[in-house]
C-alpha cells in the first residue's frame, strides 16, 4: 500500500523489486534491491538530482495508482476465485 499512496499523493518512489511490488509500481517508479544499500543510495540521489525523472515518475505514479483501487483489487480477487473454482 504505501508506494501506492505516495504515488497517489504526486511522491515518486523509489522501491523494492521483490514480492509484488515491481507488478504494482510497473514503470512508475525506480525498482531496486532491497540488500543492496548502495544502490538504493545510487537510485536515491539519481531522483533526488534529476527533476526531468520526477516530473516523469510523478505523472506515470498518478496513472499507475489510478488503477489500484478498492474496486479493481476486489475484482482481481474475484477473478482469481473464479479461475481456481472447480464445478
Amino acid at each position: 500500500m504505501p508506494p501506492i499512496e505516495a504515488m497517489a499523493c504526486g511522491v515518486p518512489v523509489v522501491s523494492s523489486n521483490t514480492t509484488a511490488i515491481p507488478e504494482i509500481i510497473g514503470d512508475a517508479g525506480i525498482l531496486i534491491d532491497p540488500n543492496n544499500p548502495l544502490e538504493i543510495a545510487e537510485s536515491i540521489g539519481e531522483l533526488l538530482g534529476d527533476p526531468d525523472l520526477q516530473r516523469e515518475l510523478i505523472s506515470l505514479g498518478y496513472a499507475q495508482a489510478a488503477k489500484w483501487t478498492w474496486q479493481s483489487a476486489a475484482q482481481l480477487y474475484l477473478d482469481a476465485v473464479d479461475e481456481f473454482t472447480f464445478l
